[in-house]
């Protein structure tokens, strides 16, 4: 995984016909012109196919906030070495399905707190990668600046998990290893708060 992903989250207009997605290999093209972009990538959000995201890979935070209105967080992603080991590709480059997941922190989490729970992240994460259906090696990190949550500011832990389909997803979700995997969620310090939704992938 590269060093930064933006995740842009846009509203698609009412009424666009998006159902191929090819429509958007012009202007991702031009994104991928920018210094220090590598890839673009887009997919609709399964829960809400009305809602269009776009995976935004650089090779340095520089050239932030493509979109500014749209842009949720800069990624930074906690895995690269580990994918490696496990000899799968990475999320955003093998998974039919990606799963997105927001967990909401106190805005003050101190450093030392975040590569905390980052190491417990990585400690727990098999209970995902060993599941029947599961696709690659999960990324996950913290977005580098506080988000608004609930009226206040909250620090936010994205990971994104990848699956064969979302019937595999529905499997692990009555598993135990997603109880084990909720619990350890639960633990995190100060925990505010979820968001949890889904992704058909599409590579632009």
């Amino acid at each position: 995984m590269p060093p930064m992903t933006e995740i842009v989250i846009s509203p698609i207009k009412p009424g666009a016909d998006l159902s191929d997605l090819s429509v958007l290999s012009a202007p991702n093209a031009m994104l991928r012109t920018r210094p220090g972009c590598t890839a673009v990538r887009q997919a609709r959000q399964i829960e809400d196919p009305d809602k269009l995201f776009l995976f935004i890979d650089w090779d340095e935070a520089a050239p932030r906030k493509t979109f500014p209105q749209w842009t949720a967080e800069y990624q930074e992603n906690g895995n690269d070495d580990s994918t490696k080991e496990k000899g799968k590709k990475g999320v955003l480059d093998a998974a039919p399905v990606v799963e997105v997941v927001h967990i909401y922190l106190p805005a003050d989490l101190s450093e030392t707190a975040q590569k905390d729970v980052l190491d417990l992240v990585g400690k727990t994460k098999h209970v995902v990668t060993t599941h029947p259906g599961s696709a690659s090696e999960p990324a996950y990190g913290f977005a580098l600046d506080p988000v608004e949550y609930q009226g206040g500011q909250a620090r936010v832990l994205v990971c994104l998990a990848g699956w064969e389909s979302m019937e595999a997803r529905t499997a692990f979700a009555g598993s135990e290893a997603a109880q084990k995997g909720i619990a350890t969620m639960k633990s995190l310090p100060g925990i505010m708060g979820q968001e949890i939704v889904h992704v058909l992938w599409k590579t632009g």
